[in-house]
Protein backbone atom coordinates (compact mmCIF):
# COMPACT_ATOMS: atom_id res chain seq x y z
CA UNK A 1 0.00 0.00 0.00
CA UNK A 2 1.07 3.40 -0.95
CA UNK A 3 1.82 6.18 1.60
CA UNK A 4 -0.38 8.89 -0.11
CA UNK A 5 1.16 11.66 2.34
CA UNK A 6 -0.70 11.29 5.58
CA UNK A 7 0.98 13.07 7.72
CA UNK A 8 2.03 12.26 11.32
CA UNK A 9 -0.27 13.88 14.03
CA UNK A 10 0.43 14.48 18.21
CA UNK A 11 -2.47 14.13 20.34
CA UNK A 12 -2.17 14.58 24.27
CA UNK A 13 1.89 14.57 23.57
CA UNK A 14 3.10 14.64 27.36
CA UNK A 15 2.22 13.02 30.08
CA UNK A 16 4.25 12.40 33.72
CA UNK A 17 4.99 8.44 33.99
CA UNK A 18 3.72 7.42 37.15
CA UNK A 19 5.50 6.51 39.66
CA UNK A 20 3.69 3.93 41.38
CA UNK A 21 6.13 0.69 42.49
CA UNK A 22 3.29 -2.07 41.47
CA UNK A 23 4.01 -4.61 38.94
CA UNK A 24 3.06 -4.16 35.16
CA UNK A 25 2.90 -0.41 35.46
CA UNK A 26 5.05 2.56 33.93
CA UNK A 27 7.50 3.55 37.04
CA UNK A 28 10.05 6.06 37.82
CA UNK A 29 11.62 7.81 40.87
CA UNK A 30 12.87 6.02 43.99
CA UNK A 31 12.32 7.12 47.61
CA UNK A 32 13.06 6.05 51.02
CA UNK A 33 12.08 6.50 54.55
CA UNK A 34 14.11 4.72 57.03
CA UNK A 35 13.07 4.48 60.85
CA UNK A 36 15.19 4.19 63.63
CA UNK A 37 15.36 5.27 67.44
CA UNK A 38 17.37 8.42 67.01
CA UNK A 39 15.11 9.58 64.26
CA UNK A 40 13.69 9.30 60.52
CA UNK A 41 15.43 9.60 57.53
CA UNK A 42 13.65 10.83 54.08
CA UNK A 43 15.38 10.49 50.96
CA UNK A 44 14.48 10.79 47.15
CA UNK A 45 16.37 10.94 43.39
CA UNK A 46 15.42 13.66 41.42
CA UNK A 47 14.29 12.22 38.10
CA UNK A 48 11.40 12.76 36.40
CA UNK A 49 10.50 10.82 32.93
CA UNK A 50 7.52 12.18 30.60
CA UNK A 51 5.92 9.58 27.69
CA UNK A 52 5.47 11.00 24.81
CA UNK A 53 1.81 9.29 22.74
CA UNK A 54 2.06 9.76 18.91
CA UNK A 55 -1.71 8.78 17.27
CA UNK A 56 -0.40 8.00 13.55
CA UNK A 57 -2.98 7.13 10.94
CA UNK A 58 -2.75 4.39 8.98
CA UNK A 59 -4.62 3.52 5.69
CA UNK A 60 -6.92 0.83 5.52
CA UNK A 61 -8.54 -0.38 1.99
CA UNK A 62 -11.99 0.57 2.83
CA UNK A 63 -12.56 4.23 1.71
CA UNK A 64 -12.01 7.33 3.91
CA UNK A 65 -11.79 5.05 6.76
CA UNK A 66 -7.90 5.00 8.84
CA UNK A 67 -7.34 3.27 11.64
CA UNK A 68 -4.53 4.74 14.27
CA UNK A 69 -1.46 3.00 15.83
CA UNK A 70 -0.63 4.56 18.85
CA UNK A 71 3.19 4.97 19.30
CA UNK A 72 4.88 6.28 23.41
CA UNK A 73 8.35 6.96 23.67
CA UNK A 74 10.11 7.46 26.89
CA UNK A 75 12.37 9.93 27.81
CA UNK A 76 14.42 11.88 30.79
CA UNK A 77 12.65 15.27 30.94
CA UNK A 78 14.50 16.88 34.41
CA UNK A 79 17.48 15.40 36.70
CA UNK A 80 16.40 18.22 39.18
CA UNK A 81 12.69 17.16 40.32
CA UNK A 82 12.98 18.46 44.24
CA UNK A 83 10.87 14.79 46.03
CA UNK A 84 12.00 15.80 49.66
CA UNK A 85 10.21 18.79 51.22
CA UNK A 86 10.62 20.22 54.64
CA UNK A 87 7.00 21.49 55.84
CA UNK A 88 7.70 23.07 58.98
CA UNK A 89 10.64 22.58 61.72
CA UNK A 90 9.06 18.85 62.82
CA UNK A 91 7.68 17.73 59.76
CA UNK A 92 8.73 16.42 56.46
CA UNK A 93 7.47 14.90 53.50
CA UNK A 94 8.46 13.10 50.82
CA UNK A 95 6.95 12.75 47.15
CA UNK A 96 6.21 9.75 44.56
CA UNK A 97 3.94 8.89 41.50
CA UNK A 98 2.37 11.45 39.64
CA UNK A 99 5.05 14.41 39.10
CA UNK A 100 2.17 16.71 37.84
CA UNK A 101 -1.23 18.41 38.70
CA UNK A 102 -3.02 21.45 37.74
CA UNK A 103 0.10 21.86 35.69
CA UNK A 104 2.36 21.98 38.48
CA UNK A 105 5.36 19.99 40.09
CA UNK A 106 4.58 18.88 43.71
CA UNK A 107 7.20 21.09 45.33
CA UNK A 108 5.30 24.14 43.66
CA UNK A 109 1.96 22.38 45.38
CA UNK A 110 3.76 22.21 48.82
CA UNK A 111 4.95 25.36 48.99
CA UNK A 112 1.89 26.44 47.94
CA UNK A 113 0.16 24.80 50.87
CA UNK A 114 3.15 25.86 53.26
CA UNK A 115 2.01 29.65 52.22
CA UNK A 116 -1.53 29.36 52.81
CA UNK A 117 -1.93 29.09 56.16
CA UNK A 118 0.43 30.71 59.34
CA UNK A 119 -0.54 28.02 61.54
CA UNK A 120 0.97 24.97 59.53
CA UNK A 121 4.06 26.01 60.80
CA UNK A 122 3.24 24.95 64.56
CA UNK A 123 1.43 21.93 63.50
CA UNK A 124 2.69 18.21 64.45
CA UNK A 125 2.62 15.44 62.57
CA UNK A 126 -1.02 13.72 62.43
CA UNK A 127 -2.93 17.06 62.05
CA UNK A 128 -0.11 18.35 59.18
CA UNK A 129 -0.36 14.76 57.13
CA UNK A 130 -4.02 14.61 57.49
CA UNK A 131 -4.27 18.33 56.26
CA UNK A 132 -1.93 17.56 53.37
CA UNK A 133 -3.93 14.70 52.39
CA UNK A 134 -7.07 16.85 52.30
CA UNK A 135 -5.16 19.72 50.23
CA UNK A 136 -3.71 17.19 47.52
CA UNK A 137 -7.31 15.08 47.70
CA UNK A 138 -8.91 18.82 46.14
CA UNK A 139 -6.02 19.32 44.02
CA UNK A 140 -6.33 15.62 42.67
CA UNK A 141 -10.61 16.55 41.90
CA UNK A 142 -9.87 19.76 40.43
CA UNK A 143 -7.66 18.39 38.02
CA UNK A 144 -10.21 15.35 37.00
CA UNK A 145 -12.96 17.71 36.09
CA UNK A 146 -10.36 20.17 33.99
CA UNK A 147 -8.64 17.54 32.27
CA UNK A 148 -11.45 14.94 32.10
CA UNK A 149 -10.09 13.06 29.01
CA UNK A 150 -6.04 12.88 30.26
CA UNK A 151 -5.25 9.67 31.99
CA UNK A 152 -2.92 10.59 35.41
CA UNK A 153 -1.79 8.07 37.86
CA UNK A 154 -2.13 8.06 41.50
CA UNK A 155 0.05 10.52 44.24
CA UNK A 156 1.90 9.32 46.94
CA UNK A 157 4.01 10.97 49.74
CA UNK A 158 5.30 9.62 52.95
CA UNK A 159 5.44 11.98 55.98
CA UNK A 160 7.48 12.06 58.96
CA UNK A 161 7.60 13.89 61.66
CA UNK A 162 6.80 13.97 65.89
CA UNK A 163 4.03 14.02 67.47
CA UNK A 164 2.75 15.93 70.94
CA UNK A 165 4.11 12.59 72.61
CA UNK A 166 7.60 12.89 71.30
CA UNK A 167 7.02 9.49 69.01
CA UNK A 168 8.46 9.96 65.68
CA UNK A 169 6.28 8.36 62.56
CA UNK A 170 6.55 7.60 59.27
CA UNK A 171 3.00 7.51 57.64
CA UNK A 172 2.31 7.17 54.39
CA UNK A 173 -1.07 7.75 51.93
CA UNK A 174 -2.16 7.77 48.24
CA UNK A 175 -4.45 9.96 46.43
CA UNK A 176 -6.64 8.38 45.08
CA UNK A 177 -6.06 5.19 47.28
CA UNK A 178 -5.85 2.64 43.99
CA UNK A 179 -5.59 3.70 40.49
CA UNK A 180 -9.35 3.82 39.19
CA UNK A 181 -10.39 4.86 42.00
CA UNK A 182 -12.51 8.30 42.50
CA UNK A 183 -10.28 10.28 44.97
CA UNK A 184 -11.61 10.53 48.56
CA UNK A 185 -10.41 10.48 51.88
CA UNK A 186 -8.41 7.07 52.32
CA UNK A 187 -6.41 5.87 55.39
CA UNK A 188 -3.46 7.45 56.28
CA UNK A 189 -1.24 4.36 56.99
CA UNK A 190 1.13 4.31 59.69
CA UNK A 191 4.58 2.49 58.64
CA UNK A 192 7.07 2.38 61.16
CA UNK A 193 7.71 4.57 64.56
CA UNK A 194 11.22 5.34 66.84
CA UNK A 195 9.74 3.52 70.24
CA UNK A 196 9.99 -0.08 68.81
CA UNK A 197 8.51 -1.32 65.33
CA UNK A 198 11.41 0.07 63.24
CA UNK A 199 12.35 -0.37 59.18
CA UNK A 200 12.59 1.08 56.06
CA UNK A 201 10.24 1.61 53.08
CA UNK A 202 10.71 2.41 49.75
CA UNK A 203 8.13 3.78 47.08
CA UNK A 204 8.21 3.99 43.23
CA UNK A 205 10.69 1.77 41.49
CA UNK A 206 11.46 -0.40 43.76
CA UNK A 207 12.23 -3.78 41.79
CA UNK A 208 16.30 -3.20 42.65
CA UNK A 209 15.65 -2.80 46.15
CA UNK A 210 13.12 -5.75 46.50
CA UNK A 211 15.24 -8.11 45.09
CA UNK A 212 18.08 -6.79 46.63
CA UNK A 213 16.88 -6.49 50.28
CA UNK A 214 13.66 -9.19 49.96
CA UNK A 215 15.68 -11.79 47.77
CA UNK A 216 12.20 -11.96 44.93
CA UNK A 217 11.41 -9.53 42.59
CA UNK A 218 8.03 -7.57 43.45
CA UNK A 219 6.12 -9.23 40.06
CA UNK A 220 7.21 -12.70 40.68
CA UNK A 221 6.00 -12.64 44.09
CA UNK A 222 3.00 -11.60 43.06
CA UNK A 223 2.51 -14.60 40.58
CA UNK A 224 4.08 -17.06 43.62
CA UNK A 225 1.21 -15.74 45.92
CA UNK A 226 -1.43 -16.10 42.81
CA UNK A 227 -0.05 -20.14 42.95
CA UNK A 228 -0.39 -20.98 46.85
CA UNK A 229 -0.42 -24.70 46.06
CA UNK A 230 3.20 -24.36 45.30
CA UNK A 231 3.95 -23.70 49.24
CA UNK A 232 6.65 -21.37 48.39
CA UNK A 233 7.67 -18.13 50.38
CA UNK A 234 8.61 -15.78 47.83
CA UNK A 235 10.92 -13.67 50.51
CA UNK A 236 12.41 -16.31 52.68
CA UNK A 237 15.55 -14.77 51.04
CA UNK A 238 15.35 -11.84 52.85
CA UNK A 239 17.69 -10.12 54.68
CA UNK A 240 17.32 -9.11 58.00
CA UNK A 241 18.23 -5.78 58.88
CA UNK A 242 19.13 -4.59 62.52
CA UNK A 243 16.98 -1.49 62.36
CA UNK A 244 17.07 -1.25 66.06
CA UNK A 245 21.00 -0.92 66.45
CA UNK A 246 21.03 1.50 63.56
CA UNK A 247 22.07 5.30 64.62
CA UNK A 248 20.77 8.01 62.47
CA UNK A 249 23.71 8.21 60.61
CA UNK A 250 23.61 4.41 60.01
CA UNK A 251 19.62 5.37 58.74
CA UNK A 252 20.99 8.09 56.49
CA UNK A 253 23.70 5.66 54.63
CA UNK A 254 21.29 2.76 54.31
CA UNK A 255 18.47 5.51 52.73
CA UNK A 256 21.10 6.62 49.97
CA UNK A 257 22.37 2.80 49.69
CA UNK A 258 19.14 2.39 48.57
CA UNK A 259 18.66 4.53 45.92
CA UNK A 260 22.21 5.02 44.87
CA UNK A 261 21.93 1.22 44.05
CA UNK A 262 18.92 1.32 42.22
CA UNK A 263 20.33 3.96 39.61
CA UNK A 264 23.66 2.11 39.24
CA UNK A 265 21.75 -1.26 38.82
CA UNK A 266 19.67 1.24 35.89
CA UNK A 267 23.13 2.94 34.70
CA UNK A 268 24.73 -0.71 33.92
CA UNK A 269 22.01 -2.09 32.65
CA UNK A 270 19.06 -2.32 30.04
CA UNK A 271 16.72 -3.12 31.82
CA UNK A 272 15.08 -6.63 32.81
CA UNK A 273 14.95 -9.42 30.02
CA UNK A 274 11.23 -8.96 30.36
CA UNK A 275 11.48 -4.56 30.15
CA UNK A 276 14.49 -4.50 27.78
CA UNK A 277 15.42 -1.36 26.81
CA UNK A 278 13.32 0.79 29.11
CA UNK A 279 14.41 4.09 29.95
CA UNK A 280 16.41 4.57 33.14
CA UNK A 281 13.88 6.12 35.67
CA UNK A 282 15.64 6.78 38.66
CA UNK A 283 18.58 9.52 38.73
CA UNK A 284 20.17 12.67 39.37
CA UNK A 285 21.14 13.70 42.97
CA UNK A 286 20.09 12.66 46.11
CA UNK A 287 18.62 14.57 48.52
CA UNK A 288 18.34 13.53 52.18
CA UNK A 289 16.86 15.08 55.10
CA UNK A 290 17.01 13.73 59.04
CA UNK A 291 13.51 14.47 61.66
CA UNK A 292 14.54 14.20 65.35
CA UNK A 293 13.47 15.02 68.70
CA UNK A 294 14.98 18.94 68.01
CA UNK A 295 13.50 19.30 64.25
CA UNK A 296 14.22 18.92 60.63
CA UNK A 297 17.68 19.14 58.69
CA UNK A 298 18.78 18.94 55.60
CA UNK A 299 21.68 16.47 55.24
CA UNK A 300 22.16 16.81 51.24
CA UNK A 301 20.34 19.01 49.30
CA UNK A 302 20.84 19.84 45.54
CA UNK A 303 21.37 23.65 45.09
CA UNK A 304 22.84 26.11 42.83
CA UNK A 305 26.75 25.78 43.62
CA UNK A 306 27.71 23.77 40.66
CA UNK A 307 25.41 25.15 37.92
CA UNK A 308 27.83 26.84 35.42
Amino acid sequence: MKNKGIKYLFCACIFSISLLGLPGEANSTTVAGVVVSEGIVLAGDSRTTVTITEKIPIETEEKDKTIKRIKMTSRIATDYTQKVFRLNERVGAVTYGEARLLNKNIHSLVEEFKASDPSINKQLIDELAKRLKRYFDDIYKTHLSKYPDIKIGTLGLMVAGYDSSGRGKLLDFKIPARLGAKPRDGEIKQLYSTEIDFGAAWRGQIDVITRLMKGCSPELAKRLREHPELKINPYQSKYVVGFEYMTIRDAVEFAAFLIRTTIETQRFSYGTKKHIGTVPGVGGPIDIAIITPTGFKWVQKKGFKDIL
